[in-house]
């Protein structure tokens, strides 16, 4: 899956994020790579972050049909996304535990 994701990237997703990049790690893992391009970390609402991107990524894996087989090989989802100076501004590790039952 990551390979295939990588011949699209970098890839604009909005006005405000690109996804640059993806990988496994020993098969347990994926890790997704975005950058905000038009945010220093320091101008970010990180609770705001918290209250509504991280229930909209975690919904997202629980009823993807893309994701069925990685939610069925328990694979844990990272999303790091970086600010304009690709300094780390958001961090969010979604573990089976987290998406587990909620599949529609």
């Amino acid at each position: 899956m990551a390979d295939e994701l990588n011949k699209s990237t970098p890839m604009q997703l909005d006005e405000y994020t690109r996804l640059d990049s993806v990988n496994t790690v020993k098969d347990e893992r994926i890790r997704y790579y975005y950058t905000l391009f038009l945010y220093d970390k320091n101008e970010l609402d990180m609770s705001s972050i918290e209250e509504n991107i991280a229930p909209h990524i975690i919904h997202t894996i629980q009823t993807s049909p893309e994701m069925k087989k990685l939610r069925e090989e328990n694979i844990t989802f990272d999303y790091i996304y970086f600010d304009k100076n690709g300094e780390v501004a958001y961090q969010l590790s979604v573990t089976p535990e987290m998406y587990k039952g909620k599949e529609e």
